[in-house]
């Protein structure tokens, strides 16, 4: 079932998101030159928005994205300098030219409050999650269909969102189910062979990558040194990714002989994306402290007639992490 988002939504307080897109019909779309259009598309929103990517990775018919919401006491002070500055590296020059223009000529037609007006519309689009995703898909739709000469919608659905407690162990788990999705999917042995993800965006340098890198790692707080925070990254899920490969591209005999010696059960990384793709397909996860807190302030926006309250809760095992689940 769907909960409104606003409900999820804090100011006061540091907030990750989950987010998943998939394209209509699940068919592909994304090739190369249509990721680095997405990218370049994401990146120029984030600095305007404010949202925060911590973590995505470019599928070919969907992507991953674990957003960071700034608490209000971290965020940029929207004076109309700094409004205008965002505007400047959002849109291209002639675009900027013509908001100028437009400004000109309602100053000159006895307007002087259609610019303050104006610039209050654009902070209204700054550090929400609903607007970010809604204007990085629209702009990627338009560019998309403008460049294919097709029309219509490209998207299955508006977009998916879970709710992610900032706890260092929750964030490197979900940061590691979207990087490993390559993996899953066989194109690569290894994430870090991966083109459009920011695990290999960090670790060729990109600086908002990175700053992703030591947020997750570092959990609340953003005290790592990058050499710190990428070995404690890599050595969290490399080798689980190349367990991942040899299930998806062929069984080696070190993979084979682990399953014999564990008699058919279960491996720990199979365990691992078991539980991943459990706890990532709830509204809220985390610590049961944090889920249940949450759970209490939004339960009387839920339908009753579609969620079991008596399981709202489920342990998803090994690290006790918790998740609301949306029950049909």
């Amino acid at each position: 079932m769907r909960v409104a988002r606003h409900l999820l939504k804090d100011s006061h307080q540091e907030q990750f998101f989950h987010v998943v897109s998939r394209v209509v019909d699940r068919r592909v779309v994304f090739e190369a030159n249509e990721k680095e259009i997405f990218l370049r598309m994401m990146r120029r929103l984030e600095d305007f928005s404010g949202v925060e990517v911590a973590v995505y990775c470019l599928m070919g018919n969907h992507f991953h994205l674990l957003v960071r919401i700034p608490r209000y006491s971290e965020r940029e002070e929207l004076t109309d300098e700094v409004v205008w500055r965002r505007i400047r590296n959002l849109y291209s020059k002639e675009k900027v030219a013509d908001i100028e223009q437009m400004m000109d000529e309602q100053r000159a037609m006895g307007d002087p409050g259609f610019e303050a007006g104006y610039l209050e519309k654009q902070r209204a689009r700054m550090y929400d999650i609903s607007v970010f995703m809604k204007e990085l898909k629209l702009s990627f739709s338009k560019w998309f269909n403008l460049q294919m000469g097709r029309k219509g919608t490209l998207w299955e659905e508006r977009f998916r969102a879970t709710l992610v407690e900032g706890d260092q162990s929750v964030l490197m788990r979900t940061a590691a189910y979207i990087e490993l999705n390559p993996v899953r999917a066989g194109l690569v042995a290894d994430p870090k062979e991966y083109r459009w993800s920011s695990y290999t965006e960090a670790l060729a340098g990109g600086i908002k990558a990175r700053q992703g890198v030591i947020r997750v790692t570092s959990g609340s707080g953003n005290d790592l040194a990058w050499g710190e925070a990428i070995k404690k990254y890599r050595l969290y899920f490399v080798w689980k990714s190349q367990t991942q490969s040899h299930r998806k591209m062929g069984l080696g005999d070190a993979a084979a002989r682990q399953i014999h010696e564990n008699q058919g059960q279960i491996s720990k990384s199979e365990a691992f994306m078991v539980r991943t793709r459990y706890f990532t397909d709830g509204l809220i996860i985390g610590h049961k402290d944090f889920v249940e807190k949450i759970y209490h302030g939004i339960k009387e926006h839920l339908n009753p007639k579609r969620v079991k309250i008596s399981s709202r809760v489920s342990n998803t095992g090994g690290n006790e992490l918790y998740s609301y689940r949306r029950v049909i």
